[in-house]
């Protein structure tokens, strides 16, 4: 098994400066739904590491194929004090907050939690960090004297485990620096992105079976979503007449990436045409192909 490190410093236009506000909210694993977050104060370091199985399948004396399969997320997160009300939260312990004392027994169960963390970046913008499911274990500490007046600060370490949810999600990752609108107060609550899985539909000038058309007329087709820039492309969008011949033919595409129009090279001749959008052409947002082909006759 390999161990797969998770590399905090993702960030293209700018560089890590801090960490902060490291937090947990506890997942009712019922309904899905997560507690308002907790922070713990005084995050020092954070690491995280994802298990990772490769296989190889050899032949013919060499490695034909590699196939790495993803597993569990470890974290470790260090920080000035664990406050023993976070520990009974976090461990399932008791935690008498009148007396200041936490009960563990034999029965103590840690509860699901997601958890997540902030890291500031030196242009001033943040990126965040959410695990969406798993358990933090007794925490690792150790304590020194003073000696000759040389104080050992002792740091806990937390450690847990994270896996996928009910929906198959382990976690994201959102920077400020590098997203057009980046959601707000990502922290204020454990974040989850709504997935547009929806096809993307299409309407067109000209209609099918349009007649009449100009000949020097563009063809503009008009998506209910944005369309990922990747699948705007001959091959997915293209002109030919009714016998099969292609007429050569230009794309350009909006800056929301929902209007392309098509402009034929050459001025059209008049007789019937063919404008289609294949299956192809996928959303933006989520990756999914259109249901069918679009498919208008036009006469010119």
């Amino acid at each position: 098994m390999t161990i797969k490190k998770m590399n905090l410093q993702l960030f293209a236009e700018t560089v890590p400066v801090n960490i902060k506000n490291f937090c947990y909210a506890k997942l009712d694993v019922s309904t899905g739904v997560y507690e308002e977050p907790v922070v713990i104060p005084g995050l020092m370091e954070v690491k995280m590491e994802m298990k990772v199985e490769e296989s190889k399948l050899s032949g013919d004396g060499k490695t034909r194929f590699i196939v790495n399969t993803e597993g569990d997320i470890s974290i470790e997160a260090t920080v000035n004090k664990f406050p023993l009300k976070d520990r009974a939260t976090l461990l399932g312990r008791t935690f008498d907050a009148e007396k200041g004392t936490l009960l563990t027994t034999e029965n103590d169960v840690a509860p699901y939690v997601a958890t997540g963390f902030e890291i500031e970046n030196e242009d001033g913008t943040s990126a965040y960090t959410w695990l969406y499911k798993g358990r933090f274990g007794q925490p690792s500490e150790s304590y020194k004297q003073t000696e000759e007046g040389k104080v050992t600060f002792a740091t806990p370490t937390l450690k847990g485990t994270f896996i996928a949810d009910k929906d198959g999600h382990k976690g994201i990752i959102m920077d400020e620096s590098e997203g057009i609108t980046p959601p707000a107060n990502f922290m204020a609550s454990v974040y989850k992105p709504t997935i547009d899985l929806v096809a993307p539909t299409v309407t067109s000038v000209p209609t099918d079976g349009a007649t009449g058309v100009l000949g020097t007329a563009n063809l503009v087709l008009t998506f209910s979503k944005a369309i990922l820039a990747d699948t705007i492309n001959s091959a997915n969008i293209f002109v030919m007449k009714s016998d099969g011949t292609a007429v050569p033919a230009t794309l350009s595409v909006n800056a929301t990436n929902t209007i392309v129009t098509v402009d034929p090279v050459a001025t059209l001749t008049a007789g019937d045409y063919i404008l289609i959008a294949t299956t192809g052409v996928k959303s933006a947002a989520a990756g999914v192909n259109m249901a069918e082909r679009y498919i208008v006759n036009f006469t010119v």
